[in-house]
């Protein structure tokens, strides 16, 4: 790898990317549609858009089951901050423990708050 990503990165990546391709996948599906209209009169026409609906939320929820185990293995893993003892009775340090680089106390951290919940 050229370039190492950090935990929020990776986050961001895995919570955005199943919605950018639910919504590219209806985009190629709704582009196939018109352009099949387009080239040929379609009989009955409601029931091949039931049939095209039906597909649609067919591959919207393939991708969600898909995609959902490693989208939520991230956004917890923003919860599980690992202690290491300084030994000399003050506070203990706390690390992220996807990356620990991250202090689970610094302000950057807090700052991921809102977009994990």
């Amino acid at each position: 790898c050229a370039t190492r990503f950090n935990y929020f990165e990776n986050l961001v990546f895995f919570t955005v990317a199943p919605f950018a391709l639910i919504a590219i996948g209806i985009a190629l599906h709704a582009l196939v549609y018109f352009v099949r209209m387009k080239a040929r009169r379609i009989r009955n026409l409601e029931e091949q858009r039931r049939l095209a609906k039906q597909r649609a939320i067919y591959a919207v929820l393939l991708v969600v089951y898909v995609c959902l185990p490693s989208c939520s293995a991230h956004t917890f893993q923003y919860f599980s901050c690992l202690n290491f003892d300084r030994g000399d009775g003050k506070k203990d340090f706390k690390f992220l423990v996807g990356d620990l680089n991250i202090s689970c106390r610094s302000m950057r951290y807090d700052r991921w708050l809102p977009f994990v919940i």
